[in-house]
């Protein structure tokens, strides 16, 4: 999170309203102000939360960075990924973990989703828009088949319940990759799915927030020919075309033309 306290407080005081039985780990570049709000209200709930708190405001990368800091530090076995402004629902996440737990060939499992949207701009405030979040099974057998029908109809994957040791490593090549999307999203959520297949459990695992504060996004003509797109997708092809190969046990070369 970066300077929106006001998120991560909500956010807070959700989870200590359903009792949140789950450590919550926060990486935060706000500016000083905005961090001692945050830091003030996990205080106020220090008995009824389990809270980790890194600050992290010399992080140039954004949230790519901080998600493969707060991974590295992560003692438990099973993690997801949320944005501030976004809920998990704590025992969906228990149920999640079990499940991959007993099925150690899937690597994400999740709830159903919903998107919200309110009548104003701000955190609270009557609903003006509910809807689902559409979530795809992925349950092909080979790796390169599911990447192909993730990237046909993709969702995040990091919002789903992985094991901690792999989502680490579908983070390893996010500090050399310059374009955020590729490196916070697209490469990250490609070796998740990579690794395992990704199923979508009868029960409400999260729910996510649409407003007028989300990082605004290139339109693909100008993203495609920005500074950083040809070398950031280089690494893409690079990386995921070796974890197919490893994965499918493939030439490279065939793992390529699928990456």
């Amino acid at each position: 999170t970066m300077n929106r306290a006001d998120f991560v407080i909500r956010q807070l005081q959700y989870y200590a309203s359903v009792n949140c039985p789950h450590t919550i780990y926060i990486g935060d570049s706000s500016n000083q102000e905005e961090s001692e709000k945050i830091k003030s209200e996990i205080n106020k709930l220090k008995n009824e939360l389990n809270v980790v708190y890194e600050y992290l405001p010399n992080l140039t990368r954004g949230s790519a960075d901080a998600a493969r800091h707060l991974l590295s530090i992560v003692t438990e076995k099973y993690s997801c990924y949320s944005c501030d402004d976004d809920y998990q629902i704590p025992n969906s996440l228990t149920i999640c973990a079990d499940f991959l737990e007993n099925n150690p060939n899937y690597a994400t499992a999740g709830g159903r989703a919903m998107n919200f949207r309110l009548k104003n701009s701000g955190i609270y405030g009557d609903l003006d828009r509910l809807s689902d979040y559409q979530v795809t099974k992925i349950l092909n057998e080979n790796a390169s088949e599911r990447l192909i029908n993730f990237f046909s109809d993709n969702f995040v994957p990091l919002f789903l319940v992985n094991r901690t040791d792999q989502l680490l490593k579908s983070h390893e090549h996010v500090t050399e990759i310059k374009d955020h999307m590729f490196s916070s999203e697209i490469v990250p959520c490609a070796l998740s799915i990579i690794a395992g297949k990704s199923t979508t459990l009868d029960c409400l695992g999260y729910i996510r927030q649409m407003h007028n504060q989300h990082r605004v996004q290139l339109e693909p003509s100008e993203w495609i020919t920005s500074s950083n797109w040809n070398e950031s997708y280089k690494i893409y092809e690079r990386v995921i075309s070796e974890s197919i190969s490893k994965k499918d046990k493939i030439p490279l070369e065939n793992a390529t033309k699928v990456a």
